[in-house]
């Protein structure tokens, strides 16, 4: 599965904010085996406006991670303030959703992946998911943690930004389910992770992700 781009641009208006593309990211790693931060694979052919004045969300404890490869270990829900707390748990449902689907894409439960989407995003994903069904792929391995933050917050809309750290003993790999064997690719440079931002919308009385995009232009830092 290649790295390709998506790009879909929100205007918000909050503080200096003013206009926010929203990403969601995989990256490759070093070793030139394809590793999953979360989402679809789509770094952007330039960088994305982040966030200039973020505030980091508070966790709660880290799970242990456990070393099985057939899983993906969910990933807590970090507490933040309202509006953005709802924003912020279906965000996190999502990406235990996609990440479970991603170990799977096979027996992917799609519904309850949609119920987290709209938009541009509904369409990637789905087409994600059904590309690697196509393709005999899956990932193994550990999910990344998205160290999210909260870049702007309003009634309807809620814009958060990402610097996945991937696991160091486990990562979420890409391979062919058939043989077992990782999907190779191109060592990137620079090398990721990259920044995410991903803007969550309220539709029909639900937050949904809409858009996403990210900036592989360089690393960034959590």
């Amino acid at each position: 599965m290649g790295c390709r781009a998506v790009r879909v641009a929100s205007c918000i208006s909050v503080a200096s904010v003013a206009y926010l593309a929203v990403a969601l990211t995989a990256g490759c790693s070093s070793s030139g085996t394809h590793t999953q931060t979360f989402g679809p694979s789509s770094p952007s052919t330039g960088p994305s406006t982040g966030p200039s004045d973020s505030t980091p969300i508070s966790s709660s404890p880290r799970p242990s991670w456990s070393h099985t490869s057939t899983h993906a270990t969910s990933l807590p829900t970090p507490t933040v303030t309202p509006p953005a707390q709802a924003a912020v748990d279906a965000a996190v449902s999502l990406i235990n959703s996609y990440n479970a689907a991603s170990v799977d894409p096979l027996h992917a439960d799609i519904a309850k992946i949609n119920q987290y989407l709209t938009g541009a995003a509904l369409k990637l994903f789905d087409e994600q998911l059904a590309s690697m069904k196509r393709s005999g792929l899956a990932y193994r391995g550990q999910p990344a943690k998205p160290r999210l933050r909260v870049a702007a917050a309003a009634s309807t809309t809620v814009a958060l930004a990402s610097c996945p750290l991937a696991s160091t003993t486990e990562p979420f790999t890409e391979y062919h389910v058939a043989t077992g064997k990782p999907v190779a690719v191109t060592t990137r440079n620079p090398p990721p992770p990259y920044l995410q931002a991903i803007t969550m919308r309220m539709v029909g009385g639900h937050w949904k992700m809409a858009d996403l995009a990210t900036d592989s232009s360089k690393t960034c830092k959590g």
